[in-house]
């Protein structure tokens, strides 16, 4: 678990952000006070486009994809990782070098591909648990496919944060207690 980051949420879990490989590439960011965000959320990720007639609307159609926005920010220790590790004890990698595919990160293969110029996306989970433990199953999985962000990194007295934000370009699937529930694009008709 890196503990370069640690997300500010007033719930307990973790962030996950990872590829889809075998073995699994994975960067996990423990939380406990903060803030997440994500949305529009809607029954298709697309845009409702009304469909007049003289000025009265006569139906709708779907039209083009919409791209959830994600964004949460992070106490930040380390913006890369130790080179030393993990001999000097530390644990190799941050969020930075994941995002970027260096440094400790340098084997991560991107969901969209590993193309040359092509754009960098991974796979966003937040896992939200009941206690601070983090022990058991989490409650809630939200897991964002294709997550496509960038980083801001700022100093204050009280602690130097990173903030994450980026889109969507996947599905969103939730999952609570049995129930799953999937946000996905439709094609237009």
């Amino acid at each position: 678990m890196s503990v370069s980051v640690k997300v500010k949420n007033a719930n307990y879990g973790r962030i996950r952000i990872q590829d889809r490989q075998t073995p699994l590439n994975a960067l996990i960011i423990p939380y406990t006070r903060g803030d997440f965000s994500l949305g529009p959320l809607s029954a298709h990720l697309n845009e409702t486009v009304k469909i007049r007639a003289r000025g009265q609307r006569v139906s709708e159609a779907l039209g083009e994809k919409v791209d959830p926005q994600v964004s949460f920010s992070a106490w930040l220790s380390d913006l890369v990782g130790d080179a030393a590790a993990p001999s000097s004890g530390t644990i190799p990698g941050a969020l930075a070098e994941f995002l970027a595919q260096q440094g400790a990160y340098a084997n991560v293969v991107p969901t969209s591909g590993d193309g040359d110029g092509a754009p960098k996306t991974f796979d966003l989970v937040w896992e939200v648990f009941g206690s601070k433990l983090l022990r058991g199953e989490p409650q809630m999985v939200v897991t964002m496919a294709d997550f496509y962000g960038s980083i801001s990194i700022s100093e204050a007295a009280e602690g130097n944060s990173i903030s994450v934000s980026g889109e969507v370009w996947g599905d969103v699937t939730v999952e609570r207690g049995g129930n799953t529930v999937v946000y996905s694009t439709m094609d237009p008709v």
